[in-house]
């Protein structure tokens, strides 16, 4: 059950990803906690990463920033989020907002 969810998560995602022309070179990582999570990895000069993430709410979006266009980003985008772990700066956004993320990647195609 959990892997057809997972499964048909994934191929959600895809689509957003082909319908919003962000080129995903391959699958990063994808799992079942409590909620299916979806990550690719993005062929783009200024991203890494993108991950799906299913709330209540609906969808959770993620965006890895490679490090030398963090403070590009900021810049244009408001601060990322919250470092994680050790970090001293952060290179995620995290939003609900699919226009966000769109507009974050088309921005640097």
């Amino acid at each position: 059950m959990k892997e057809a969810v997972l499964n048909e998560f994934e191929l959600e995602s895809r689509k957003f990803c082909i319908n919003n022309k962000i080129r995903i070179n391959d699958i990063r990582q994808k799992y079942f906690e409590a909620k299916p999570v979806v990550s690719f990895w993005v062929d783009n000069k200024a991203i890494t990463s993108i991950t799906f993430r299913s709330f209540k709410k609906g969808i959770k979006y993620s965006l890895v920033v490679n490090e030398d266009f963090t403070e590009i980003f900021t810049k244009k985008f408001g601060n990322a989020s919250t470092p994680v772990g050790n970090k001293k700066y952060s290179n995620t956004w995290n939003t609900y907002d699919a226009s966000l993320i769109i507009n974050m990647v088309k921005a640097f195609v």
